[in-house]
């Protein structure tokens, strides 16, 4: 995500990247960055993440998360998402199956009904896989 992206997303950051902008095109000098503007900092990383927050007020990440840390305060972690979900089909939804196939001169017909794929897929490999 680009820097455009996350503003037009997230209104807190933008109005805190929008408080830094002013800050540095104001400040004289090489100034520290007020007391202010690190509890600002320090707010939003902790519910947006350090890097991220880092990343749009263009702070140093670091030390972003070590004054998040002193507060004693909790870091926002991000929520890793399951990759694969299974859902169960209710047995009235599993549709039936009719297959036919030849092995080593041999017809086998095979009739299912609530079978899922995966049981179906076993079953046919196991006898496939047999010699």
């Amino acid at each position: 995500m680009n820097l455009e992206q996350i503003l037009e997303t997230s209104p807190e950051l933008k109005s805190g990247y929008e408080k830094f902008e002013n800050w540095r095109n104001n400040r004289i000098g090489k100034r520290r960055i007020s007391a202010e503007l690190w509890e600002l900092a320090e707010v939003l990383g902790r519910k947006y993440g350090a890097c991220k927050t880092a990343f749009v007020l263009r702070l140093n990440a670091g030390m972003l998360l070590k004054r998040i840390k002193a507060c004693n305060l909790p870091i926002k972690k991000e929520v890793k998402l399951p990759t694969f979900t299974e859902i169960k089909l209710p047995s009235s939804l599993m549709p039936e199956y009719n297959l036919e196939f030849e092995k080593n001169n041999t017809k086998v017909t095979l009739h299912t009904k609530n079978t899922s794929l995966l049981e179906l897929g076993q079953f046919l490999n196991s006898i496939w896989s047999s010699p």
